[in-house]
């Protein structure tokens, strides 16, 4: 899970390795303040996450938004661990 991450080396391979669905539920329910979310890592993250989005679209338009409605049932399905 990302909120076991502690280095900045395993927070980019954590990034690197997330779908797109794993880096939009991250950046709904983070809080404010994360680290992949300040500075240099914040741009990095929105470089990845343009580019995860970009990728799905090529090969599934409307993406993004079936990707809100997976996150969202999931979310209302599956208690928090």
């Amino acid at each position: 899970m990302i909120y076991d991450k502690k280095t900045d080396d395993e927070l980019v391979e954590w990034m690197d390795n997330a779908d797109y669905v794993e880096l939009l539920d991250l950046w709904r329910y983070a809080h404010t303040g994360f680290p992949l979310f300040v500075g240099e890592m914040g741009e990095r993250y929105k470089r990845v996450m343009a580019d995860r989005l970009a990728e799905g679209e090529k090969e599934w338009p409307g993406y993004h938004d079936a990707c809100v409605k997976l996150d969202h049932q999931v979310f209302l399905c599956v208690p928090p661990t």
